[in-house]
């Protein structure tokens, strides 16, 4: 951990489901179906407000928030997270990632916080 990375996550892949609708049974993303792809890697976890709405309109519904996720240069290879790759912090918090790129500083991260 650092002063500009003083997070850690972990990175798992989600297990593909073997079958859709009433003929299989349903299961939904668990930790114990995801493959590790990272672990211990010093992060910044910064809220992101994209100022949207949820789309279903209930009237306690707030703004739609996004979280940003960097890496440091090095601690990730490129291409190593892909788009729906959870991302999991000291805390246990889950984060789905919605885009991945790379930059000159390290890996960025646009992720939605999954709540259970």
């Amino acid at each position: 951990m650092s002063f500009i990375y003083p997070r850690t996550i972990k990175v798992t892949r989600p297990g593909r489901q073997s079958g859709v609708g009433a003929r299989e049974e349903y299961a939904a993303d668990e930790a114990s179906n995801e493959t590790v792809v990272a672990t211990d890697i010093p992060a910044s976890i910064q809220a992101r407000s994209t100022g949207g709405k949820n789309p279903v309109g209930l009237p306690g519904d707030g703004a739609m928030q996004t979280w940003r996720i960097l890496t440091p240069k090095g601690a990730l290879k490129f291409g190593q997270v892909k788009n729906l790759d959870i991302a999991t912090d000291e805390c246990g918090n889950r984060y789905q990632i919605v885009a991945d790129y790379t930059n000159s500083l390290g890996c960025d991260f646009i992720a939605n916080r999954l709540e259970a």
